[in-house]
């Protein structure tokens, strides 16, 4: 084991990290979202064609079973015969962690691998670097591509490109020379690297300083096998293929299929450079590059591009994150997960312990399915024709949150949640749109069910009074109609830690809102339900949650 860094430093590198990262996402997420039509945003993502979005995530499912297949032969040097169940279960383990802080997962796959599996931590983690590189060099290929596929303003629309490209090129060249020259001659890893490092570190350290760097260097091995290394091509190239199929499919979902195979090559090399900035699961950043992509070099409509970034990542990042969690709730990868948790903290020089409940913050975002009745009666009551809108809708949710232990058992929650929805149908007279929004402070007494150090779950009910506003647009009128009443919910939720203090949060709720009759500023009501009263923003709904919690 080698030397701890001091707690302090530790501390603070971690902290610079987590501010990096989540200002970079601020960033990328207000360069996508700015001057935004927000009622025509949400009207577009809810008439999107989800059957093709599922054919998307199919796509998206294939690659990774063959990346999966692919780690298997980039592993065969080190350990043949590695179930694929055990390749694909890690794989979809280090996607979930990368969804929650960038570059977890390329510490919690090679340590959960290990964990299941008995494989040298070390060697599969040289073989990640591998895989990185094979995928870089992959990227690099299709960036030289671009002026043979797209014949408009390129260089005009994104001046960096080329020597963004000719940088990568340079670093990744020299990494897999480095690397590959140290794995055949182990003498000089030994001399150029052990060596000096030797004299850095105590003597008790060398002797596993030198197994762990040979291990690593272990996973370049397949190098060595010609045959193999023409398997791993091929697998990272339909890798690929899958991927731009996954982008060309997608563009139906919105109607862009007009722009053809070659758009969808183009869109997915610059969307990659978004994907590679350590963002948690490429928010903002995909958002960004993907949506700019469409408008600079395609003219598609702001929203139109913003929409389809919005969705695809949304499919990718939540579809990824419930595949993940499945495999957590079997037994094994129960283990798994406790191994490349405490892997990941004693990485960061932390130490889990089993203690009592401690306070918190946590803040994410999350899907809520929302019927509010009254307002599904005055939507169906102006489309044409009648009853076009759904009794249930999809909400995105939005929520902060502060906790404090009362015991051993009990815990108080302080929680500020935002829900926003709309509708948008066809009437007599043009285009008619809702947005309904609710703002519900509550107050939720949480029970813990279990608490183990590196993950916890808690159960909790509770309430507030609550906020709602109704914002509608039809013809002439454009008007803002609010009221006020409680709310109650149900919930249960986990966090998984990875550090001392960083936690991964997960959770699923229901709601019920009994926000009143809503008036505008001169007292009307927007109209009356079916029942005959005045509209009221009374729903229910459930959804789930995914962010991040800080533990004190």
């Amino acid at each position: 084991m080698l030397q701890e860094s001091p707690p302090g430093r530790t501390r603070a590198r971690q902290f610079l990290q987590y501010a990096l990262s989540a200002a970079l996402t601020l960033f990328f997420l207000w360069i996508a979202f700015r001057g935004t039509d927000w009622g025509k945003l949400v009207a577009l993502v809810e008439g999107a064609n989800y059957w093709w979005m599922l054919a998307m995530f199919g796509c998206l499912m294939a690659s990774h079973a063959v990346r999966s297949w692919r780690w298997g032969y980039l592993l065969a040097p080190v350990r043949k015969g590695i179930p694929f169940r055990s390749l694909f279960a890690g794989v979809m383990l280090g996607y979930m962690f990368n969804n929650v802080l960038p570059r977890a997962g390329e510490l919690a796959r090679p340590y959960a691998l290990s964990r299941m599996e008995g494989v040298s931590g070390s060697s599969a983690l040289g073989t990640i670097v591998v895989e990185r590189i094979l995928d870089t060099l992959t990227f690099l290929l299709l960036l030289a591509m671009l002026p043979l596929l797209y014949n408009g303003p390129l260089v005009e629309s994104f001046p960096w490109l080329s020597e963004a490209g000719l940088a990568v090129t340079a670093v990744t060249l020299a990494c897999l020379a480095a690397l590959t020259v140290l794995m055949l001659r182990r003498d000089w890893a030994d001399r150029f690297l052990l060596l000096p490092a030797g004299k850095l570190v105590p003597r008790r350290y060398r002797a596993p300083l030198e197994e762990q760097v040979h291990a690593f260097l272990d996973g370049f091995l397949f190098l060595k096998d010609p045959a193999t290394l023409a398997l791993i091509a091929a697998s990272g190239a339909v890798v690929w293929l899958l991927y731009i199929l996954m982008t060309y499919v997608a563009l139906f979902a919105f109607g862009l299929q007009a722009l053809g195979m070659r758009a969808a090559v183009v869109l997915l090399t610059i969307s990659s450079i978004g994907i590679a900035i350590p963002t948690p699961g490429s928010t903002g950043s995909y958002h960004a590059f993907t949506s700019q992509t469409l408008v600079r070099l395609f003219a598609v409509d702001p929203s139109v591009a913003l929409s389809f970034a919005t969705v695809t990542h949304a499919v990718g990042f939540i579809g990824v994150t419930l595949v993940g969690a499945w495999y957590l709730v079997r037994e094994k990868m129960k283990r798994a997960l406790a191994a490349a948790a405490l892997a990941l903290a004693h990485c960061a020089g932390l130490h889990a312990q089993d203690a009592a409940p401690r306070a918190g913050v946590a803040a994410g975002m999350g899907v809520e399915y929302i019927s509010a009745p009254d307002v599904t009666d005055l939507v169906n009551a102006t489309s044409v024709p009648p009853g076009g809108a759904s009794q249930f809708r999809a909400a995105a949710e939005f929520f902060g949150a502060c906790s404090f232990p009362l015991d051993q058992k009990w815990m108080l929650k302080l929680e500020m949640a935002y829900d926003l929805s709309s509708y948008s149908v066809q009437g007599g007279f043009g285009l008619a749109s809702w947005s309904m929004h609710w703002t519900m402070p509550s107050l939720i007494l949480q029970y813990v069910l279990v608490d183990r150090g590196v993950y916890n779950v808690k159960a909790g009910a509770g309430g507030g009074y609550h906020f709602g506003a109704l914002t509608e647009k039809y013809l002439s009128l454009d008007d803002t109609f609010t009221g006020t009443g409680a709310g109650a919910l149900l919930e249960l939720e986990a966090n998984t830690a990875f550090g001392d203090h960083l936690y991964a949060y997960l959770g699923v709720n229901l709601r019920w809102e009994f926000v009143g009759r809503l008036e505008d500023s001169a007292g009307l009501s927007p109209g009356f339900a079916s029942g005959g009263g005045p509209a009221t923003l009374h729903a229910f709904g459930a959804g789930a949650r995914l962010g991040a919690s800080y533990l004190f």
